[in-house]
């Protein structure tokens, strides 16, 4: 038996250019005849439940297909394709091929008379083939007995569902032989090429997008668990999901290397399901243009077209299957489609669409028209203005530019052209940012906290563009979002310590999103040295305040040391009285820097004259406090210190001191 019947149509079920010429009845037999007289009875084959194979082999189907048009309008078909290469007319090739079907019938009532087969039986399928094989006179009359054998077995089954049924079970009554697994094989490419097939053998009538799912898990591209469709209800309908037991046991014999002939046939079916020119997406209807489903339309067909790649780049049926996907995506894109699609939006909505549609849609040619059509809304001249004409409020307007950069960037266009239309974003929004004095709060050295958050929040969003516009607001959020203003305004209404220090969390959390240094107060070690215990009792309350939770109390000089030494890394700043029995401040002071010249040190004093801050400035201090102190002027100090660390001790002093 010829195992290219069933892939002998090409990959897309296309008819070749030139029909197998037949000379003998023997001829009809072979797969290119069988391919062809599949094609060309299509309809009448369908409406039947009817393969080439067993009219070739069953006499009342013979006789049955002679009395339609459509076997006249078949004949006539091929006789005008081949007259011109057998130098005959249309009309004279036309009587050859009535004899030679004549001929096949004769023939085929001939062998069934003589020794006419048993019918295929599940179990016994192996032993009957060998025994026809033996029985036969010749290879050719040992193929018709065979192949008729399984037509009769063939013949109780009333649809494609059913007959696909009665050939599982002879697949999986026995281990099948050479031989007998072929022709199961090759009845069975046939059958699942018939048009209406893969629904009967799923029970599906639609949508589209589940008999292709069902295909996909028959070749093995999709899990029997795995859909392409992510939606489970569809214009109110649970979509039913189950894949129907024909389907996965199908998927266990295709799995065998040598069933070629039913892959083909099974994707030359799938082929025809994905050129069908219904909607994968239950429920569009004749509304596919709308955004709602044009955009799920598309990324089903893109997902599709991922799951069709057996090795992530190379289709399954190759460049046929390839070519029915771009044609079902050419079909809904086009400059009319976008035009319609993008009717009555506003810019950033046009420009929004397009982008998404870019990275959805499937094929060269479609993204080609999406990129054009986008390009000439980047390239317009007067596109800044209208762009920023598509929102009301300055807020938006300026997160506008920032959106469209960001599409920019993760776009498919090529590097030079993202990186042109980034820099040009950041261009529209800088002008904008100067035109309405956006950062005008800054310019006085201590702007409103609340324009610092606000500002904070729309960095932490990604409201500027990546460029200057960035450089700017986090230059400006490093040098004021810090300051113990600003942490107040933010803390501002907590109601206990552990509020307050998630929201110092919460706030940390929004500054690295937005780029900015910041440390996590919370997670703050600190060390007090304090020989007053009203005064360390102050100092620790401030702390808490500020949501630090590890503070280590040392009673004096000496006993700060005895825990500093050996655990020098386990403190993340020192605030340190100066005077002090046993050791003093500036002793602790010149201890700590022998070991950790970057450990942030506040000395705390009650003379603040010039002469003790030129002694602790000269031992390195990094910042000092003089007596008494109100509590925010104690956080301010210890703010800046944890947020800057001790980077040099005149410009951390100076910071510290103001």
């Amino acid at each position: 038996m010829n195992k290219d019947a069933a892939g002998a149509a090409g990959d897309d079920g296309a008819e070749p250019q030139s029909a197998p010429v037949c000379a003998t009845a023997d001829d009809f037999y072979t797969a290119e005849a069988r391919a062809l007289m599949g094609r060309l009875l299509v309809s009448w084959l369908q409406g039947n439940h009817v393969t080439p194979t067993e009219v070739l082999h069953l006499p009342h189907w013979q006789k049955a297909v002679e009395n339609d048009r459509s076997y006249q309008l078949a004949l006539q078909h091929v006789a005008d394709q081949q007259a011109p290469r057998l130098r005959l007319k249309p009309s004279q090739r036309i009587g050859e091929l009535a004899n030679l079907v004549g001929a096949v019938q004769r023939q085929t009532r001939a062998r069934l008379t003589e020794r006419r087969p048993p019918e295929a039986e599940p179990g016994r399928f192996s032993a009957q083939v060998a025994a026809l094989a033996k029985a036969a006179g010749s290879p050719q009359e040992a193929e018709f007995l065979v192949n008729a054998a399984l037509c009769q077995y063939l013949g109780a089954g009333r649809d494609w569902g059913t007959k696909v049924e009665r050939l599982l079970a002879l697949w999986e009554a026995e281990p099948l032989a050479g031989p007998a697994k072929a022709a199961v094989d090759s009845l069975l490419g046939e059958v699942l090429r018939s048009p209406g097939a893969l629904h009967d053998i799923g029970e599906r009538v639609d949508p589209v997008a589940l008999v292709i799912e069902d295909a996909l898990v028959m070749l093995g591209l999709l899990g029997e668990s795995e859909a392409l469709l992510d939606r489970d209800l569809l214009d109110g309908k649970p979509v039913l999901r189950a894949r129907m037991p024909a389907v996965v046991r199908l998927a266990a014999v295709l799995a065998d290397g040598t069933m070629t002939c039913a892959r083909a046939g099974l994707l030359a079916a799938l082929q025809r399901e994905l050129g069908r020119k219904d909607h994968l997406l239950p429920g569009a209807g004749s509304s596919i243009q709308a955004a709602a489903h044009l955009v799920p339309e598309l990324q089903l067909i893109g997902r599709l077209g991922e799951a069709l790649k057996t090795d992530g780049h190379t289709f399954i049926g190759g460049h046929a299957t390839a070519e029915v996907l771009e044609r079902r995506v050419a079909r809904l894109v086009s400059v009319g489609t976008l035009q319609d699609l993008l009717e009555g939006r506003t810019v950033l909505e046009k420009v929004v669409a397009l982008f998404e549609l870019q990275r959805v849609v499937y094929g060269d040619y479609a993204r080609r028209i999406v990129e054009d059509y986008l390009r000439s809304f980047l390239d317009d001249r007067d596109f800044p203005g209208r762009l920023l004409d598509s929102s009301k409020t300055r807020l938006k307007k300026l997160k506008s530019v920032a959106e469209v950069q960001q599409l920019v960037k993760a776009s498919l266009f090529p590097p030079e052209d993202r990186s042109r239309w980034g820099a040009m974003m950041d261009q529209i929004q800088l002008t904008f940012i100067r035109t309405n004095q956006i950062f005008a709060p800054f310019e006085k050295d201590k702007p409103p906290p609340q324009k610092v958050l606000e500002t904070l929040d729309l960095c932490a969003e990604g409201a500027f563009t990546e460029g200057e516009c960035m450089k700017r607001a986090r230059g400006l959020l490093t040098r004021y979002a810090q300051r113990p203003t600003v942490i107040r305004e933010f803390l501002a209404g907590a109601g206990s310590s552990a509020e307050g220090a998630a929201r110092l969390m919460a706030l940390g959390e929004k500054m690295r999103r937005a780029g900015v240094p910041f440390v996590d107060v919370t997670r703050m070690r600190v060390l007090v040295v304090e020989d007053e215990e009203a005064a360390a009792g102050y100092i620790r309350m401030v702390l808490s305040d500020m949501g630090v939770q590890s503070v280590t109390w040392a009673r004096d000089g000496q006993e700060a040391m005895d825990l500093f030494g050996g655990h020098e890394g386990d403190y993340d700043i020192i605030v340190c009285d100066w005077m002090m029995p046993r050791l003093s401040g500036i002793d602790v002071l010149k201890q700590v820097r022998a070991a950790r010249p970057d450990l942030p040190f506040l000395m705390v004093t009650a003379l603040a004259t010039q002469p003790a801050v030129e002694a602790a400035m000269k031992h390195d201090v990094t910042a000092y406090i003089a007596k008494p102190f109100p509590p925010e002027q104690l956080e301010e100090k210890l703010m800046v210190l944890m947020n800057r660390g001790h980077k040099g001790a005149k410009d951390a002093a100076a910071a510290a001191r103001r």
